[in-house]
């Protein structure tokens, strides 16, 4: 995800669209923006997770990031596509 958010910031801050760059476009940041908030999340939800294993709430905190984290992934590698 890093990775993705990483090349589409990098293309978005070079590429020229309507006499600016894409990046200034509400649209670009907004989606951004939400694989930004995604990968915080996912990075959070794994932490806490890891932190959680051999108590009771580790297997449910560990099903939570394995539900969402693959699914935030694949967003964000389409999005930043």
């Amino acid at each position: 995800m890093q990775a993705a958010l990483d090349t589409a910031l990098f293309y978005s801050k070079n590429r020229k669209m309507f006499s600016g760059r894409s990046l200034d476009l509400d649209g670009i940041q907004r989606m951004l923006g939400e694989v930004t908030a995604d990968l915080g999340l996912s990075r959070l939800l794994y932490r806490k997770a890891a932190e959680a294993l051999g108590t009771p709430e580790g297997p449910l905190m560990a099903a939570h990031a394995k539900r969402f984290l693959p699914d935030a992934a694949v967003k964000a590698a389409n999005t930043c596509a």
